[in-house]
């Protein structure tokens, strides 16, 4: 089972897979209150140039999907094998739809998010940002 939790400034969404391809949806206010449930759900997104719209959901989830299944020692999005990616990219798909004619935009968009994605995770390695001493 998946799990998926962001953090906004309003409070929590959480994305949970409730088995046979369901998801569950929940929003919790700043006191972790729940305030929406949704089942069954995908959300129909779009491109403003080269950017997800809705952005700030989009982007939480496809970092979320990265470091959940980030399992390689890829020093380049270019080294990631191309199964790798397509199973990220299927679990994407799993939570998101869009128009067909999209389709292509999407994937470079996609691909383009996994490729600063990572290439930040890098620099935060190096740096020792996000270390807790």
């Amino acid at each position: 089972m998946h799990m998926l939790q962001l953090h906004f400034a309003h409070g929590l969404t959480q994305i949970r897979e409730k088995g046979n391809g369901s998801w569950f949806m929940a929003h919790h206010n700043r006191n972790f209150e729940a305030v929406d449930t949704i089942s069954h759900f995908s959300t129909m997104i779009s491109l403003i140039k080269t950017r997800f719209s809705p952005s700030f959901l989009v982007r939480g989830i496809v970092s979320q999907i990265f470091k959940d299944k980030f399992e390689g020692s890829w020093i380049y999005w270019g080294d990631v094998p191309k199964d790798v990616k397509d199973e990220w990219f299927d679990e994407f798909n799993v939570l998101f739809k869009w128009l067909p004619k999209d389709e292509d935009n999407i994937i470079k968009s996609f691909n383009s998010k996994g490729s600063t994605s990572l290439k930040n995770a890098l620099h935060k390695v190096r740096t020792g940002e996000g270390e807790h001493g």
